[in-house]
């Protein structure tokens, strides 16, 4: 019997990717109440995100777009994460302001994740 091996040399290289994605939030916002109605839906435009493997993120947040918004002051956040796990924040301000133009309510923060 005879037995042939035949060896080939194969070289991997893994990359860590350790840098989360970029992630720009649009600027703060503000809108006047037009009417008597107690809410303004309000409309931002989506952050822009980008990460460094140039694989998809997921873009997390708990506001929708288009709502309904009373008088007052709100922190919107935003969260990206690439396949790695790695995270990135930013947020934004929503004004919404009375007949009168006035927004003299507290902050109502609206945590995104």
């Amino acid at each position: 019997r005879q037995f042939v091996f035949c060896l080939k040399k194969i070289s991997i290289s893994l990359v860590l990717d350790d840098e989360p994605p970029k992630l720009t939030c649009p600027k703060d916002i503000q809108v006047k109440k037009t009417n008597a109605e107690e809410t303004v839906n309000v409309l931002w435009p989506l952050p822009i995100y980008q990460d460094n493997s140039g694989k998809s993120v997921e873009l997390f947040t708990e506001s929708v777009r288009g709502s309904g918004f009373k008088v007052g002051r709100y922190q919107v956040e935003y969260e990206a994460a690439d396949r790695s796990g790695n995270k990135a924040f930013c947020t934004f301000v929503i004004v919404v302001l009375g007949l009168l133009g006035t927004a003299n309510l507290p902050t109502h923060r609206m945590i995104i994740s």
